[in-house]
């Protein structure tokens, strides 16, 4: 079981926006780049499931439901899965900011009481 600290959900956090979502939104297609690893947020997050996940405090759902990661994953062409990827990375970096960044050290502590200790 992976021991869940603050530091090790935001560098999480961080590598899937920088890895996933950012490359996506860049790139000529919108489909994530091939060398792009799982979603890092959903590894660390694992042992609790969605519990306590920055993505499932926020949206109250499990699986990143409510979220532009949906409608990327169904989107139609290019410019769609695009302009998906694009709100995907800046919904991840806005949960960064308001889960870890200044004034937020409730909203952490909240989500923090959530993850299992071993």
């Amino acid at each position: 079981m992976t021991t869940l600290t603050v530091a090790l959900v935001r560098q999480a956090l961080r590598a899937c926006i920088e890895t996933r979502w950012r490359p996506a939104a860049e790139s000529d297609d919108g489909y994530l780049p091939p060398y792009a690893p799982g979603c890092q947020l959903c590894e660390v997050m694992a042992d609790n499931g969605c519990y306590g996940c920055p993505v499932n405090e926020f949206t109250g759902h499990i699986g990143c439901q409510a979220t532009p990661y949906q409608a990327w994953g169904v989107a139609g062409d290019r410019a769609e899965r695009i302009n998906h990827a694009k709100a995907e990375a800046d919904f991840l970096e806005m949960l960064d900011q308001h889960y870890f960044g200044d004034g937020s050290s409730g909203r952490v502590e909240k989500m923090r009481n959530k993850w299992q200790t071993p």
